[in-house]
């Protein structure tokens, strides 16, 4: 059975680590849909599954759903989920957005949903993206947007899945049991 699998949470959460170690071990079931940012590589990335940065503003205004976050444009191709399918895998892709994730549903009624929760303080959180690598101009940004920006709180009719990271190994075999009951896996 293919889905569209559609991982939404904070910064931090927890969604580039499930596709860098679930998807990427499950390549003939699932593959990342790439997106298209204006965004540039940050330091500590080497490589991003699911960005194709550094893009003009004019390509990613090509895309069909097009959002701005945190004053990047990213766009996403139909297109590329589409053929995804053909190879009859499921796509998986990472937003955060209310209003792409509605889009997505609507346009592949076939999907499943998981908004990733992690319980830190904002002091907590701020040390985690600092271990990772990334600027506190960045994480200060992200901090200040996401603060206003309740997603599950304002949209929890959007999701089939709430999956707690707690840092530790029953965050990934939780994800993989929700892959399993949806028969993804």
């Amino acid at each position: 059975m293919q889905k569209l699998v559609i991982l939404s949470g904070k910064s931090g959460c927890g969604k580039t680590f499930l596709i860098n170690n679930i998807v990427t071990q499950n390549l003939d079931k699932l593959e990342v849909v790439k997106k298209l940012t204006t965004r540039k590589l940050r330091p500590c990335e080497h490589q991003i599954l699911d960005l194709k940065t550094d893009c003009s503003i004019e390509n990613v205004m090509k895309c069909d759903i097009v959002t701005k976050t945190a004053g990047q444009y990213y766009g996403i191709i139909k297109e590329s989920i589409d053929n995804i399918f053909k190879k009859g895998k499921s796509p998986v892709i990472i937003t955060s957005v209310p209003d792409v994730i509605k889009k997505l549903k609507d346009i592949y009624m076939n999907n499943i949903t998981i908004y990733i929760k992690i319980d830190l303080t904002e002091n907590e959180l701020f040390e985690k993206l600092k271990e990772q690598g990334r600027e506190e101009y960045d994480i200060n940004n992200k901090l200040h947007s996401e603060k206003n920006f309740k997603i599950y709180d304002e949209n929890k009719a959007l999701f089939d899945y709430v999956l707690i990271n707690n840092y530790d190994i029953n965050f990934r075999e939780n994800f993989i049991n929700i892959l399993k009951k949806e028969q993804l896996l």
